[in-house]
């Protein structure tokens, strides 16, 4: 615990650092008034029982810093332990680990992470992010990106964190009421929808397309290409991408309710 002496008409208020390599250090800090010394000390307790224990933050090395009970110097070899803090890459690794999609949009979000990684900082710890954090960020990949593209590292941001307040390595997410970037009229896209008479255009010459592949190759299945029809019913039908379709697996069909888990 911490001691309160008066020397000089002035209160010393004494402490100990309990540093990482298992030295401890004597500080002591000197304040005018009885009041303040009071509050220092209730600080330096803290001190003592988190550096002992080792069960300090980055935060908490910042804040000692402020109340001047840490010196640079005592700040950083305190910085030395990393166990109480997890750093944004080691949070990014786990997010990657747990993407669970097709291989093209699994390497996107991978190449999302990794950039908002190097714009935050890796060695950044996860407690000490702030929203603000999450504004700065969507303004320098403004600068580059459209809209659409910012709004999905956001959302890969935020999924990242939600993993990390599941793990109770933080209390709160502190990215839970980022918004999106609001999409220009410049940069929206103009969707075009086919009309039934279309669709049915399109299928008709699929069918045309397979039936001439499957007449070259008799007995034999279709070439590459020979399902055209099929792919299209499916496209047609369910709305879905392109890599969604083709990243999906016959265990992904429930036949039952006639649907495709994707």
């Amino acid at each position: 615990m911490a001691s309160v002496k008066i020397i000089n008409n002035q209160y010393r208020v004494r402490y100990f650092i309990y540093f990482p390599d298992g030295s401890v250090k004597d500080r002591s800090r000197r304040c005018d008034k009885k009041g303040a010394a009071a509050e220092l000390k209730g600080h330096a307790d803290l001190l003592e029982a988190k550096t002992k224990l080792k069960e300090y933050k980055t935060v908490d090395i910042n804040h000692w810093k402020l109340m001047g009970l840490v010196s640079p110097r005592d700040a950083e070899q305190l910085k030395a332990f990393r166990g109480g803090d997890k750093t944004l890459l080691q949070a990014g690794e786990e997010y990657k680990s747990s993407i669970d999609c097709c291989k093209k949009e699994k390497l996107e979000r991978v190449r999302r992470v990794n950039r908002m990684i190097d714009i935050l900082g890796p060695e950044t710890p996860v407690q000490d992010l702030r929203y603000s954090d999450g504004e700065n960020l969507k303004n320098i990949l403004r600068e580059k990106y459209k809209a659409v593209t910012v709004n999905k590292h956001i959302q890969d941001l935020k999924r990242m964190f939600t993993i990390q307040l599941a793990e109770r390595v933080i209390e709160h997410h502190p990215f839970g009421i980022t918004k999106g970037v609001k999409v220009p009229e410049s940069e929206k896209i103009e969707h075009v929808a086919l009309t039934e008479q279309q669709i049915t255009m399109v299928i008709r010459k699929a069918e045309e397309s397979d039936k001439r592949k499957e007449e070259k190759r008799p007995g034999r299945p279709p070439a590459l290409g020979g399902n055209l029809t099929l792919f299209l019913l499916m496209f047609f039908g369910c709305g879905i991408r392109l890599s969604e379709a083709m990243a999906a697996r016959v265990e992904n069909i429930n036949w039952e309710s006639r649907g495709l888990l994707l």
